[in-house]
């Protein structure tokens, strides 16, 4: 990975790092094999890894500079 790709990854994770308020939601819901899954996302970073098991596990971490935020 190139120098440039790397600040501007940080200087992003920073963003998200100075939030001064977080929530987190966790599920996991039963999921067959090969059953399709769709994410729709406004702001953020996601990040989706299989795994061997016949569920679905989501955990959604929410950063906001206010609690204000967050209610959006």
């Amino acid at each position: 990975m190139n120098l440039v790709v790397r600040v501007l990854l940080t200087l992003a994770l920073a963003g998200f790092v100075a939030a001064a308020a977080t929530d987190r939601l966790t599920r996991r819901l039963p999921l067959a094999p090969g059953t399709a899954v769709g994410v729709h996302v406004t702001a953020g970073l996601v990040v989706v890894s299989g795994w061997d098991h016949p569920e679905l596990s989501v955990e959604i971490v929410r950063h906001a500079p206010d609690a204000a935020g967050l209610a959006r």
